[in-house]
């Protein structure tokens, strides 16, 4: 499934929305995502978060001129299942992982928000944000192949998550002579992101 869901992330061909004024960090015990959103965006009314993608809202604020600040909440069990799968190692069998998407909201329209850094030339190479939750202290790593149609991908995972929300990049890196990586790793916010519709 993970498989799967990692190639969500790998669009470039998205609605570019501001500069980053991003942020995450403890607020009160509480992790916490803010930043600012320009263009048609900046007048929907709400900003929503789900785990594993799902339409149940686990937090929900009002963006106010373009600004947000969310606390992501402590999933429940339903929610604290990715699949792995063989291809990927991890540490610790029983841990218990979950992840959050965020979504720009207006009425009954909803629109998967992202931060987001994107390369064209030389040589294709983005990158996007993700947050994961673990219930326990876990390293998930891997280094395999897979395959979408005529494109193979390296995937390589070097994931050091700790208890409660981490901070995950992905790496989507292709040459010019078509060989492409996507690695998932623990690491700050990139320089330079921004907030992109997905």
């Amino acid at each position: 499934m993970f498989k799967k869901v990692i190639f969500k992330y790998l669009c470039v061909a998205a609605i570019a929305l501001s500069a980053a004024l991003a942020s995450c960090g403890k607020d009160d015990d509480k992790f916490t995502v803010s930043g600012t959103i320009s263009g048609k965006y900046s007048n929907w009314s709400e900003l929503s978060a789900s785990f594993d993608m799902g339409d149940t809202w686990a937090a929900t604020v009002q963006i106010s001129n373009g600004k947000f600040k969310i606390s992501l909440p402590e999933p429940g069990a339903d929610f604290l299942a990715i699949d792995f799968s063989e291809d990927f190692n991890v540490s610790d069998q029983s841990a218990k992982i979950a992840n959050a998407t965020l979504w720009v909201r207006d009425g009954d329209e909803k629109e998967m928000l992202s931060l987001i850094t994107t390369r064209v030339l030389p040589s294709i190479k983005a990158t996007s944000v993700t947050y994961m939750y673990a219930d326990k202290k876990v390293n998930v790593d891997g280094d395999f192949d897979v395959t979408e149609g005529v494109q193979t991908v390296n995937i390589v995972a070097d994931m050091k998550l700790n208890k409660g929300w981490n901070i995950v990049v992905n790496t989507y890196e292709q040459s010019s002579a078509g060989a492409a990586t996507n690695s998932l790793k623990s690491a700050p916010v990139p320089s330079g992101s921004i907030w992109m519709v997905l």
